[in-house]
């Protein structure tokens, strides 16, 4: 990794000063995102990354979903926890 630093120090694609810009100008904004990457080269890596972990995901799905209760309904976007009744 260090050697990979140092060959690509000072080649990145991004200006610095825009980057600047960007942060500062959604320093203050709502529904900020919990990541925002910042260049094409950050968003391909954080893209190629997201679309790797959903596809594991799916891969797992299966086995994750096992130690559910029987007849639980089954919802890829619901979160059974969250209706759960405990009162």
């Amino acid at each position: 990794m260090r050697d990979f630093l140092q060959r690509y120090a000072g080649q990145e694609p991004g200006d610095p000063r825009k980057a600047a810009a960007v942060i500062l100008g959604i320093a203050g904004a709502r529904d900020t995102p919990l990541r925002l990457p910042l260049g094409n080269d950050a968003l391909a890596v954080l893209r190629r990354a997201y679309k790797s972990g959903t596809d594991e995901l799916e891969r797992w799905a299966y086995p994750a979903r096992s130690p559910d209760f029987d007849g639980l309904a089954v919802s890829d976007v619901d979160d059974a926890v969250l209706k759960l009744n405990l009162a």
